[in-house]
């Protein structure tokens, strides 16, 4: 089934073409990624995103050959994801966008190593073979422990959180939450939950913040201040973002490149850079029109002949 079209996807303007990017199968001609040939991803700056190339290659390099679930009746393995491969350049927001059940979360799940059951690997060529790389994670659904206080929820992924203490309440402050923090997690609203998520993630200084769906659920003026808030406490240390999402002015807004992917088993048919300069990702007018060109390009890609 066509991947149908969302309400906020329907302005249409001008817009380029499409381009598929192809992937190599395990034992294929080639073992490097699609943007071999032209470089390594464009590295975000201020000015303008994508207009930057880094010698150095990627942070992180992505490659799922495949990924199988067993069917419990049949026994037989079911292709979820074939054949994916990209990078993020240091600093880069990427976003993740294409049908519901066609394996986004999963995807999310193999990069943050919570599945390591696929064909494939992750490599972070942009940190010394000595580095481990450091991830947060926000979920659909905020995962707070209600028993917890919003200040203890955020320190329980830290070792020695004592010795963190003035970076917890530096996020706490940035979430406009140093008012609740003695708070059980249980007494706050669903967008205050959602804050608390945010700053548990921002606090170990991510090299990699992946994202699912953070802001789905809340009403439109709520998402969109937890989307500049975001904007705002990554602007201090620029870590990667990769998150997936169904609305693509979400996407316009927050991330320098899109990642479409089809109908499972998924692939990346096409990637699009959004080339907004970071200060105006909060400049409605000019979000708005390049999500605009955005939507004929998600048109074509999911409802061709609409």
């Amino acid at each position: 089934m066509p991947y149908s079209s969302p309400s906020s996807a329907l302005r249409t303007a001008g817009a380029s073409k499409p381009r598929r990017v192809a992937a190599d199968r395990p034992g294929g001609p080639s073992d490097d990624p699609p943007w071999a040939a032209e470089g390594p991803p464009a590295a975000p700056s201020d000015a303008a995103s994508g207009d930057r190339r880094l010698p150095s290659g990627p942070l992180v390099d992505i490659r799922i050959d495949e990924k199988r679930f067993i069917d419990g009746d049949s026994g037989r393995g079911r292709l979820v994801l074939d054949r994916i491969r990209f990078g993020l350049a240091p600093g880069e927001l990427v976003a993740l966008l294409g049908p519901s059940g066609c394996g986004k979360s999963t995807l999310l799940q193999i990069v943050a190593g919570l599945d390591r059951e696929f064909v494939g690997r992750i490599r972070w060529p942009g940190l010394k073979a000595d580095h481990q790389p450091r991830q947060g994670y926000v979920f659909q659904n905020p995962r707070l422990l209600p028993w917890l206080s919003v200040r203890d929820n955020v320190a329980l992924v830290l070792d020695h959180s004592s010795a963190h203490a003035a970076r917890i309440d530096s996020l706490l402050d940035a979430m406009g939450l140093a008012d609740f923090r003695r708070l059980h997690a249980n007494r706050l609203s669903v967008g205050m939950q959602r804050r608390a998520a945010l700053a548990r993630a921002f606090v170990v200084e991510p090299h990699l913040l992946l994202m699912d769906e953070p802001f789905v659920s809340l009403d439109a003026p709520t998402a969109n201040q937890l989307r500049g808030l975001l904007l705002d406490v990554w602007h201090a240390g620029r870590p990667n973002v990769l998150f997936v999402t169904h609305d693509l002015r979400e996407a316009t807004m927050l991330a320098d490149r899109i990642l479409f992917l089809s109908d499972p088993p998924a692939r990346v048919i096409h990637e699009e850079a959004v080339g907004l300069p970071r200060e105006s990702r909060k400049d409605q007018e000019a979000v708005t029109e390049r999500h605009g060109e955005l939507s004929r390009v998600f048109d074509a890609l999911y409802c061709p002949g609409a």
